[in-house]
C-alpha cells in the first residue's frame, strides 16, 4: 500500500496482539496498522467461498467462479470485527485500519469491482462505527482489480474517498 502511493517508510515491524498487526516507522513518526481481509460469503465460521478457493490452490487447481459485485456487506463485517477489538498502542503512534481485497492469493473471494464500489453507501455504512472507533484513518486497498491497484481512503472529516 505505501508503495502504491509512494510514501517512504523506515522500517515495518510484526507485532502481537495486543498491539495492532503492524508498526511503521516512517520520516514524519509511527503509525500502528491494524490488517484485515475483506472477502465476501461471510458467516459465523468464516467464508465458504475463500475455504474452497484456498484449497483448491493449494492443490494447484486453478478454478473460476462467480464473484460478487457487491462487496459492501463484507467491507462492513471486517470493518466491525476490528472495530470492537482493544488494541495496545505505545505514544504518539497513529492507529488505522487497513482492509485488503482484491488478494491474488484468493482473487475469486476478494476480487473488487470497482465500479460497483459505492463510495456514498459505504460512508452511510461506517462512517458511524468508525468515527467511533479508536482508529484515526482507514484505507481499503485493492491489489487486484480490473483497473489494478486501487486504493480507497476514510478519516473523520472527508469520510471515504478514491485515492488511486
Amino acid at each position: 500500500m505505501f508503495a502504491a502511493v509512494n510514501q517512504p517508510h523506515i522500517r515495518i515491524e510484526p507485532m502481537k496482539p495486543p498491539y495492532p498487526d503492524v508498526r511503521v516507522t516512517g520520516e514524519n513518526g509511527k503509525i500502528a496498522i491494524e490488517t484485515t481481509s475483506v472477502h465476501w460469503g461471510v458467516g459465523p465460521t468464516g467464508s465458504p467461498v475463500r475455504g474452497q478457493e484456498e484449497r483448491e490452490i493449494r492443490a494447484g487447481n486453478i478454478t473460476s467462479g462467480p464473484a460478487k459485485a457487491d462487496l459492501i456487506p463484507g467491507i462492513i463485517r471486517s470493518i466491525e470485527s476490528k472495530c470492537g477489538k482493544s488494541y495496545q498502542l505505545e505514544g504518539d503512534e497513529e492507529f488505522w485500519l487497513v482492509l485488503l481485497g482484491g488478494s491474488a492469493a484468493a482473487p475469486r473471494s476478494t476480487f473488487i469491482f470497482t465500479p460497483f464500489l459505492d463510495l456514498g453507501r459505504l460512508a452511510h455504512l461506517s462512517h458511524e462505527l468508525l468515527a467511533a472507533s479508536a482508529f484515526s484513518e482507514c484505507y481499503l486497498f485493492c491489489e487486484l482489480t480490473e483497473r489494478g491497484k486501487a486504493l480507497y481512503g476514510w478519516d473523520r472529516e472527508q469520510s471515504w474517498q478514491q485515492i488511486i
